[in-house]
This record gives C-alpha cells, structure tokens and sequence, in this order.
C-alpha cells in the first residue's frame, strides 16, 4: 500500500505545491505500519570479515573490528561460523553510553555502512582521522552544541565532517547516536539525500543537509509530525528515509 500511495503522490505533486499534511501523515503512518522492528531494534547486517580483509585498516582497527564483531554476536543470534554480525541502532547507543572511544566510532560506521567499506572509501583515514582529533573530544563537541539546538548541531558536525574526512550523512548519523535522547524522543536526526528527497516532497524546502537552517526546519518538522502521530522522531527520520529511496525512483521515473 505505501508503494501504492507513493506514486499515487508523487505522481500528483511532482510539479505541483507541497503534499498536504494529510496525505503525507497517511504515506507516513503506512510506512511505520511496515517497520518489521521498532526503531531501536531497526538494524543491518554488517560483513565483519569482509572489513578485515580490506585495506587500509590500522592493527588498532582490526582490533577493533574483531571485537565490535565479539561483543555483537553475543548480543544477537547468528552464526558461529559467519562474519556477518546484525547491528542495530540500540547496539550503537549502548557503545556511545558504554565508552566514548574508537568503538563507538566504529560502531556507527558499520551501522551506516554495512555490508563492506567499499561505499565509504574512506573509512580507514577516518577513523584515523577521528581518533587522532579524538573521538572523546568529539562526543563532548557534539553534545555541547546539542543543547543548543539543531542549528548549532549542525554547525559542529558538519565541521567534524571536514576535519575527519566524514561524510554528511555519516557525521549527522555520529551526531544522532551521541546525543539522541530516546526517551523523550527528541535530538538530532540523520540526514542524507533519502531524507531530503522527502522532505523535499513533503515541504518544498531545501535538502535536509543543505545547511544549519535546513536541518534545523528538518529536525523541527520530523519532531512535529512525531508529537502529532504519536510517534518519537526518530520513527520519522526512518520513515522518511525508506520513502526517500522510493519517492527519488519514482519522481526520475516519471
């Protein structure tokens, strides 16, 4: 049904004003009505020994690797014998909340990036990067802007993203995970070029990474349809990425 009600709006408001609150709210609630997981459980399958084999690593990262790979399999069922490792979003806050040093770090890379680092590239100078910076000096940045606002989160990691050679997406998803608060629901928010394509739709405003005024519209706005639909904001964010992918095929296809 969602994929239904996607092209069905996409379709109408291609060239057209913004979605109406209604019909966005109804795409919205079918899409969280599809989670299989609830948001904290929301994880990937992440190809431990697939990061070992490629280059680049420090013997510090391997490390690293090997345990991040240890200490998940022993927080979720799989296969003895298999690399592949499930991590999900709870799994990267209890590293954030556990130890504010290179695991943590290299815990929302595997999150973000999953399967290989072959999407990153730069995964290995980054880590290097962000631990030669330090990844606790980077925790304490990050949630000293937090308290400020959106904007000022913005503003931190996306400077972190240029010191360490991090991408957007991944320096607001480092950002999400160091200073989310799941129990009021309330934080900064992951941004990339999924959740900007339906926001865009949604809003007819600029991407949700296009700048400290942006995502903080972004943030203020995912918080709103969360108080309104009874859901935290996060549960926004995640629905607003899986149609993302949906709503950019669709719009190119059309």
């Amino acid at each position: 049904m969602a994929d239904r009600l996607a092209v069905q709006i996409v379709s109408k408001y291609k060239n057209g004003p913004s979605v109406p609150a209604r019909a966005f709210r109804v795409l919205l609630a079918e899409e969280i009505r599809c989670f299989r997981t609830s948001t904290d459980d929301h994880g990937v399958w992440w190809d431990s020994g697939g990061w070992l084999k490629a280059g680049g690593w420090s013997r510090q990262d391997r490390t690293n690797i090997q345990t991040l790979a240890t200490w998940l399999a022993s927080r979720h069922v799989a296969s003895p014998d298999s690399a592949w490792r499930l991590i999900s979003r709870a799994d990267v806050f209890a590293r954030a909340t556990t130890a504010h040093d290179d695991m943590f770090l290299l815990a929302v890379l595997a999150w973000g990036y999953g399967a290989t680092n072959d999407r990153f590239g730069n995964g290995p100078m980054a880590a290097k990067d962000a631990r030669n910076k330090g990844v606790s000096n980077i925790v304490r940045s990050l949630q000293a802007a937090a308290v400020e606002g959106p904007e000022a989160t913005f503003r931190a990691w996306s400077g972190i993203a240029k010191v360490a050679r991090l991408g957007p997406s991944y320096a607001s998803k480092l950002a999400h995970f160091a200073c989310y608060n799941r129990r009021s629901g309330s934080g900064p928010l992951i941004a990339d070029t999924n959740t900007a394509w339906a926001y865009w739709l949604f809003t007819r405003e600029e991407g949700s990474a296009a700048g400290p005024v942006p995502y903080s519209r972004y943030v203020t706005w995912c918080e709103e349809q969360a108080r309104v639909m009874g859901h935290r904001s996060d549960d926004i964010e995640r629905a607003m990425f899986g149609l993302g992918q949906d709503i950019r095929q669709i719009y190119n296809h059309l």
